[in-house]
């Protein structure tokens, strides 16, 4: 899928999603994400930075991702990432793209439409790959 595709994909499930079921009908839980974080956001990922990461076969890219309140989080295709907060704007990421069960630690900060997330802890290259970096807030 491309940019608007993605997006708008993404924005249907963070709709389905925030009506707080799972496929099989049970409640989610719901970590409330603080409101700076909730939203669409894009970024461009270099060759560059992929390598940096020791991930020297994917090219440059346009990574868009979906924050929803309830702590879901649709990042391209992938819809099983979560954010959990934690204190002092941290929050833990897990599900994310070939990382297996391995979560990550980022802190983050939100000024002029901008999105800084910065890896405290993280043992997953496509994870600091794809999240590590600014993003952009981008309107739907």
């Amino acid at each position: 899928m491309t940019g608007s595709r993605v997006l708008a994909a993404a924005i249907a499930a963070a709709v389905i999603g925030s009506v707080g079921l799972a496929g099989n009908g049970q409640a989610r839980s719901t970590a409330k994400v603080p409101a700076p974080l909730v939203g669409a956001w894009g970024r461009i990922i270099t060759k560059a930075q992929w390598v940096a990461v020791g991930i020297a076969t994917e090219p440059t890219e346009h990574a868009s991702m979906l924050v929803s309140a309830d702590g879901s989080v649709i990042v391209g295709e992938a819809s099983n990432v979560r954010f959990a907060p934690l204190s002092g704007n941290r929050v833990v990421i897990s599900g994310a793209y070939g990382c297996g069960k391995k979560k990550g630690v980022y802190s983050w900060k939100v000024a002029g439409g901008r999105l800084t997330l910065t890896k405290i802890r993280d043992s997953c290259a496509y994870s600091i790959g794809i999240y590590a970096g600014v993003w952009k807030h981008e309107k739907v």
